[in-house]
């Protein structure tokens, strides 16, 4: 008992070091060196568990998938949330959880490890289809969402131009970091659907206070 304890410790430890290093760097400029030298374990122990980097770095999606869900799931079981504060809440979450991923990662998963990019781009469209659909009819209902729209064709509108945008070749044109881009998405599009009752209740949606661009600042910044 005491030494399959000791393996989960020892499991979770070596892929949260492969996760910050990975999702800072970028698959390709990450050695398996460098993380068993950062989880404080022999080459041949990390070989021994993970026998190859890809067999790691699948394990690191895993995590952060099954993390990013159970933060879905908290934010869903909220039960005095009403539904706009819960939808909200998700977007603060997709927003927290895309901004651990680098441009530099980003990259690699559309030339490197492009199944790994197709894992993450399932996964969102589960959930956006389970989740915000729900919460999407339950607006409506509750007169947050003008009646005029069709849900559904919303909900799916609103999925693709998100997919779309999260393209690694296409996120990567952009200056902004990915938790600006999510609070640009939103506030243009989602807010934009809601009745006046609605927008009072959903309210301005800001996750990037502080946040400065990536590229350099135009002449329109200053």
């Amino acid at each position: 008992m005491g030494e399959r304890i000791q393996e989960i410790a020892l499991d979770r430890r070596v892929t949260q070091v492969a996760m910050d290093l990975f999702f800072r760097k970028g698959y390709s400029a990450v050695t398996t060196d460098e993380i068993a030298y950062r989880a404080g374990i022999s080459k041949k122990t990390l070989f021994k568990r993970y026998p190859t980097k890809k067999n790691l770095f699948d394990s690191v999606v895993d995590r952060f998938l099954s993390e990013t869900e159970e933060e879905l799931e908290r934010v869903w079981t909220t039960a005095e949330s009403d539904c706009l504060s819960k939808m909200k809440g998700f977007f603060l979450v997709v927003a927290g959880r895309a901004g651990r991923v680098s441009r530099a990662m980003m990259e690699d998963l559309a030339r490197v490890v492009p199944d790994a990019w197709d894992r993450f781009d399932s996964f969102r469209r589960r959930v956006f289809r389970e989740r915000i659909g729900i919460l999407l009819h339950q607006a409506q209902e509750e007169g947050f969402l003008s009646p005029e729209w069709d849900v559904d064709l919303v909900r799916e509108l609103l999925l693709e131009i998100i997919s779309h945008t999260f393209i690694p070749e296409v996120i990567g044109t952009f200056s902004y970091p990915p938790p600006r881009i999510v609070e640009g998405l939103v506030n243009m599009m989602f807010r934009g659907l809601l009745t006046e009752k609605g927008r009072k209740q959903f309210g301005a949606f800001r996750i990037s206070t502080g946040m400065q661009r990536e590229g350099p600042i135009s002449d329109q910044d200053t």
